[in-house]
């Protein structure tokens, strides 16, 4: 059973080292609070109740209250605040 679990976990880790290799966005949801975006292009618009940003395959658009972009780097950005959605648009909708 340990193997299995060692097994399970190496390919787990595999595929998800290639979605980082090919620039595919990853977005994590923390409790409506904070949302995280790896590989990302850029900010597109900026508001305190809307925040538009860029990805390889379209936009993440976060709506709600108060937020702000409490870091920003060449590949992460987390965006803070009340967060009431998070949608994304693929391509140049």
């Amino acid at each position: 059973m340990g193997r299995h679990r060692l097994w399970r976990r190496l390919a787990e880790d595999l595929q998800t080292e290639n979605l980082s290799v090919s620039k595919v966005p990853l977005i994590e949801l923390y409790g409506g609070r904070r949302v995280l975006i790896e590989n990302h292009a850029g900010v597109q618009e900026y508001t305190d109740d809307f925040i538009c940003v860029r990805v390889k395959c379209g936009q993440v658009c976060i709506s709600g209250r108060n937020l702000r972009l409490a870091l920003m780097s060449q590949e992460r950005l987390v965006i803070c605040g009340c967060i009431d959605s998070v949608h994304m648009k693929e391509g140049n909708r």
